[in-house]
């Protein structure tokens, strides 16, 4: 699966009010306090992955600005 800036933010779009969601479950005690380091570990997983995907689009983005500035330079280095 190519990683594009739209698959990015949808995720960012659905990973933040999922984590918000766990946090008002949480905050307004409609879940058992033994909730509290599933949740965490959740929210940190979600969160880590849109670090990781994060930094995947952007080594996408250089790789293919590089691949366009090879593609130019028909003289090479």
């Amino acid at each position: 699966m190519k990683i594009t800036p739209k698959t990015v933010a949808v995720y960012g779009y659905i990973s933040i009010p999922v984590m918000l969601i766990m946090l008002a479950l949480l905050w307004f005690r409609i879940v058992p306090e033994t909730f509290t380091i599933p949740f965490f570990s959740i929210a940190l997983g979600l969160f880590l992955v849109r670090i990781f995907l994060r930094i995947q689009l952007v080594r996408s983005e250089r790789r293919a600005l590089e691949a366009k500035r090879q593609g130019q330079n028909p003289v090479g280095n």
